[in-house]
């Protein structure tokens, strides 16, 4: 007999024993045993489970074994009737313990162990399994599978100890780690969920109805609708939980109110008990099921952005705490890095949320092999040059390979469909496979040959990224690649892609993170050995594989020296080498190996014009005597040399300075050195036409001289602008433009020249557009696009070139919006847009490049506003967060960057609210805070972020204060309110929230005071602006407050009719804006039109505008 005790929890009929704790439970009974009655149940329990129900224990036996001495049997009876009256168990008619008359007792009741091969070495029952293979091949085995999944006994009972106290803690979510083909989804599928489905659960947990979620078959942007579509189909006792509901229905829910899904979820659970005789369920924690697959692929693929993230995970937490929804999820351990970004999947961790999978050992490799065979009633034959079986071979093999789990599988697939007549696995068979390593060739070859001709020819592009040598030159091996390397060509790109997730599905590459960066791998090196073409691939390329190796490795020293000249390419051999491998098809180079090339050519041709200059230098100081006679000529020449240095000096700080300068917004420090130039360049211009032989040597010097005039002209207007002197920078601007556009005449294909007359006509028309002078502002800007395009006839392929055009779409697009031609300012901007994309196709995301495609996308989403397309403009916002937060994670103190992300989650904020998304307003508030608060941390002193932050707070307390009701903190004091209004033209939507703020509070005080004091500034400032829509709207809404407040003067009025005074006010708002209403016009004019013609009960006359607004997806419009 097996003297091992019983320590896990076990089950009897209905009851659930937990020897630890001496309990019995039945659903929600659970009642207290004695110790020594526990004894006596185990010793039963053990004695029925390991010899069979008829098996009998004598009174004295029982005492023997619980007790130790010589007692009697007395003891024994008493036991047994506390364990019957536990059980509610009768003698005459026993369920549980049955009295076998002068012999003793035995178990009748049917007996389950949760972890039958850890407390026994029982085998399967031959004829068990009668669904096809036992074995899955690649695939994951599946629920319905678990009577042969094997070998995973200890991590199962421990990971059923841990859903215990999780959802014991309602923190019901648990974290499988792993490494790619471990066995996590096995594990959770045919290991914990039937344990869990079984009639007796396990310590009084039970799931009554389970889904899945594979995040490898989630489309961007359907992640809520593909969660909808898995969990809308629990049921309890076949009625759906969820009855009616669409999954797009429930998607909705699940990101508004979650809080009633659950308790519909709770409604379905607590039927159980009321129909308790037509349940097939006792459990006391009963729970739903979800299985999260390959949640590494939501936590690092781009189709999701980290906002889509959190939401989805703060939902997923929801559930989890909900106390009736059980969520497992599996996820890559190389991972873990980003897991560790998501506060709600690190939550339970010290609960013990996480569980890490470790390859098998040998013992479970062996269980893993002969049970499920022994379960199908499958033999095994023997090797024919020895007496050992294929098991124990297969056994040995599989022990040398244990992170190989799918292709062992995969091999043990191939032997079941070859067996034999007779049911046997042959050696042959195995034999003819290679093996396990020969099986990872085979399946290699067979998905090879099921992919395209063109994904076919991607195979040495990528062997060459992932074949190399390792440091002694000669043993070949495997490296990760990036997806970055693959090539640019859309075409090749997706043939290239193809193949990788081709292999990657069938478990032969592994994807994963390293140093932060996606990356593909071999799942096993034998894959080099075994696959034909693979090896066929090496062998013909061993010499090139040789050269790369070494220029990898010299690369790796060059960079890690800091790039030092000692460390480059010896000219002969080993830079020759380097450059054939530059010029082959087969390889590509990385970054660093070019730039080791490129550094070592450059070095070498040095070194080479060295040589000749030095006997240039001995022919020179020969012949040095001959011109000392010339002295006179000499100090004439040394004076032209200095004036042309002080010139090219000056051409310097005018140009490539102030380009510099310009950049970071400090062309202010040019202002000295740019008066010392105009007076130098003044002087050679009024003395030029007299002196122009002394002076200059030809009319190119004459024209460079006049050139750099006009730059300094212009550099001058550029630092009057920035201190807010316009009408000095367009003195500036205007004398540089008469220079250029006679030196254009001269050289019209210069395209420097055309650069700088380009930035001219910028500069004048932005100089026009402030001064709201937009029709001379537009002629300005096209002038600039006009000179654009030239720059790009002259140097199609410049890069400078095609940025200078995105910038002057830019200004089209940005002037067109102003002029409300909102169509032609979409096209411009999206022209822009592709140019700007082109030109950072091959750069890294976290290339500060990215900055002016963030700008762009948030200018494009102010137009698509303007347009109506509210949805649009707000996915054109989360694509620059996407690419801004990009930035900042790797330029955190990038000022920059904190205040566009922070400006674009608040101008995203109000679509939203407009959209009437409340909670997704609330939610995306909070990052505009938290960018503020960090730019604040940085300079505390700065004003205008001071007031952003005082605006996005204000914003906040007034969603929080209407999404619930009982949010009591204070609203934002008026002392507060009037700083904001002294800029009221920044922030005008933001004054309007304030008001309502108030109102919502019933400080109705406050919000009258403000209402006056803005009210009154914003009159004057439409008598002084009477065509700026942004005022008439802000002021029409103050006239909406105005009305509302009004009407809580007089709310206790019993009267049918309204009050005047309100009548008045809405009546105003209309007046304010009826000059300038179109159906065309922008949403926040018309809506405060509509919300002001319901007020005086009229919306029949705006019945047009409320379609358009409807269109928008605008929905509430009334007063």
């Amino acid at each position: 007999m097996n003297k091992k005790k019983i320590t896990n929890i076990f089950y009897i009929g209905d009851w659930q024993v937990t020897p630890t704790t001496n309990c019995v439970r039945a659903g929600d009974t659970v009642k207290q045993l004695e110790p020594k009655a526990m004894d006596v149940l185990l010793l039963l329990c053990q004695q029925r489970h390991e010899y069979g129900a008829e098996q009998v224990l004598s009174a004295d036996d029982i005492a023997d074994k619980c007790w130790g001495n010589d007692i009697g049997d007395n003891p024994v009876h008493k036991v047994i009737t506390q364990l019957r009256k536990a059980f509610d168990d009768k003698p005459s008619a026993p369920k549980y313990i049955e009295t076998i008359r002068k012999r003793g007792y035995r178990i009748v009741a049917e007996l389950d162990f949760p972890d039958a091969e850890a407390t026994n070495s029982e085998k399967p029952n031959i004829n068990d399994w009668q669904g096809g293979s036992p074995f899955p091949g690649l695939s994951a085995f599946e629920p319905d599978e678990s009577k042969v999944f094997f070998g995973r006994n200890e991590q199962i009972t421990t990971l059923l100890t841990r859903v215990s106290t999780l959802v014991c803690a309602k923190q019901a979510f648990c974290l499988i780690l792993g490494p790619s083909g471990s066995g996590k989804s096995s594990l959770v599928n045919a290991g914990v969920l039937p344990r869990l489905t079984h009639k007796n659960g396990y310590d009084g947990i039970g799931v009554v109805s389970f889904t899945s979620l594979d995040f490898a078959d989630v489309s961007q942007y359907r992640l809520f609708i593909d969660l909808a579509s898995s969990i809308v189909d629990w049921d309890v006792n076949d009625i759906p939980v969820f009855d009616g509901l669409s999954a797009e229905a429930l998607a909705n829910m699940l990101q508004k109110d979650c809080c009633e899904v659950i308790a519909m979820c709770e409604r379905a659970l607590g039927s159980i008990k009321e129909q308790s005789g037509a349940s097939i369920f006792q459990y006391a924690k009963p729970q739903f099921f979800l299985f999260i697959d390959r949640l590494e692929v939501l936590l690092s693929s781009p189709a999701f952005d980290d906002d889509e993230r959190k939401i989805f995970l703060n939902t997923i937490d929801t559930l989890a705490t909900s106390g009736c929804i059980l969520i497992f999820s599996a996820c890559r351990n190389d991972f873990y890095p980003l897991v560790v970004k998501y506060p709600t999947l690190m939550a339970g961790k010290e609960r013990g949320a996480h569980f890490d999978l470790l390859p098998p050992s040998p013992n479970e490799l062996s269980q893993m092999i002969r049970l499920p065979a022994q379960a199908a009633n499958l033999g095994w034959t023997i090797e024919p040059n020895s007496t050992s079986p294929l098991d124990e071979v297969l056994c040995y093999e599989a022990a040398n390979h244990p992170d190989a789990l799918p292709m062992l599988q995969y091999t043990l697939q191939e032997l079941y469909e070859q067996r034999s007549v007779d049911n046997e696995m042959l050696y042959s068979v195995y034999r003819k496979l290679g093996g396990i390593e020969g099986a990872i060739g085979k399946k290699a070859e067979e998905i090879y040959l099921q992919l395209s001709t063109e994904q076919q020819a991607q195979l040495e592009f990528l062997l060459s990224l992932l074949v190399t040598l390792n440091p002694d030159g000669e043993t070949i091996t495997s490296r990760a690649a990036r997806w970055s390397q693959l090539d640019d060509n859309p075409l090749k790109h997706s043939s290239q892609h193809q193949f990788v997730q081709a292999m990657v599905e069938s478990r032969l590459f592994v994807s994963h993170l390293q140093n932060g960066e996606p990356c593909f791998s071999l799942a096993h090196e034998a894959l080099l050995r075994k696959w034909a073409r693979a090896a066929k691939w090496i062998s013909d390329h061993r010499e090139g594989l040789q050269i790369k190796s070494r220029l990898q490795q010299l690369a790796g020293r060059w960079q890690f020296e800091d790039k030092n000249k000692a460390y480059l390419l010896a000219e002969g051999k080993p830079l020759q080498e380097a450059l054939s491998l530059q010029r082959s098809l087969v390889f590509t180079l990385e970054e660093n190996e070019r730039g080791l090339i490129k550094a070592s050519q450059k070095s070498g041709n040095i070194k080479r014009w060295l040589k000749r200059t030095t006997v240039t230098l001995l022919c020179v100081l020969t012949f040095t005597a001959l011109f000392m006679s010339v002295k006179s000529q000499q100090a004439e020449s040394l004076a032209q040399q200095k004036r042309l240095e002080a010139e090219s000096l000056l051409g310097f700080m005018v140009g490539e300075f102030a380009d510099k300068l310009r950049s970071v917004k400090r062309m202010d420090l040019l202002d000295g050195i740019s008066n010392k130039a105009l007076e130098y360049f003044s002087q050679q211009d009024e003395g030029s036409e007299e002196s122009l032989l002394l002076s200059f040597t030809n009319t190119e010097k004459n024209f460079k001289t006049r050139f750099q005039h006009a730059q300094t002209l212009g550099a001058m207007g550029e630092v009057a602008y920035s201190r807010n002197k316009n009408d000095e920078a367009m003195q500036g601007f205007s004398a540089a433009k008469t220079i250029l556009e006679k030196l254009y005449k001269i050289q019209p294909e210069n395209s420097e020249l055309l650069k700088t007359l380009g930035a001219n006509a910028f500069w004048l028309g932005q100089l026009a557009s402030d001064k709201a002078e937009l029709t001379l502002a537009k002629l300005h800007f096209e002038e600039y696009l006009s000179f654009s395009k030239l720059m790009n006839q002259l140097k199609p392929n410049n890069d400078d070139a095609k940025l200078e055009l995105s910038y002057a779409y830019l200004a089209i697009g940005g002037i067109n919006s102003k002029l409300q031609k909102l169509g032609a300012a979409k096209v411009a901007l999206e022209k822009a847009l592709a140019i700007q994309y082109e030109l950072t196709e091959d750069l890294p995301k976290t290339d500060m490049s990215q900055v002016d495609i963030a700008d762009t996308l948030e200018w494009l989403a102010e137009t698509e506003e303007q347009l109506g397309n509210l949805q649009q403009a707000v996915i054109a916002r989360k694509k620059v967060q996407s690419i801004l937060t990009t930035l900042h994670n790797t330029n955190k103190s990038n000022g920059d960057i904190l205040e566009a992300l922070a400006y674009s989650y608040f101008n995203n904020s109000i679509v939203l609210f407009y959209l009437g998304n409340v909670s997704d307003t609330a939610s995306t508030i909070v990052y505009s805070i938290e960018y503020l608060d960090i730019l604040l941390q940085q300079d505390p002193s700065n004003e205008i972020w001071q007031l952003h932050l005082i605006a996005a707070k204000a914003y906040q307390h007034y969603l929080l204060k209407l999404f619930d009701d009982q949010y009591t903190a204070e609203p934002v004091p008026l002392n507060d309110f009037k700083k904001i209004q002294q800029r009221l033209e920044k922030y005008p939507f933001i004054i309007i929230i304030m008001i309502k703020s108030y109102q919502l509070e019933h400080k109705w005080d406050d919000a009258q005071l403000a209402i006056d004091m803005v009210k009154l500034k914003l009159e004057e400032l439409t008598n002084k602006q009477a065509t700026n829509s942004v005022l008439r709207s802000t002021l029409s809404n103050v006239y909406l407050l105005e009305a509302k407040q009004n009407m809580r003067y007089h709310e206790n009025v019993a009267s049918s009719k309204k009050d005047s005074k309100p009548l008045q006010s809405c009546q105003q708002a209309i007046s304010a804006l009826e000059p300038f209403i179109t159906v065309n016009s922008n949403y926040k004019i018309l809506l405060p039109f509509v919300k002001a013609h319901d007020c005086i009960d009229k919306q029949a006359e705006v019945r047009g505008f409320i379609k358009k607004l409807e269109h928008m997806q605008i929905k509430n419009y009334d007063f």
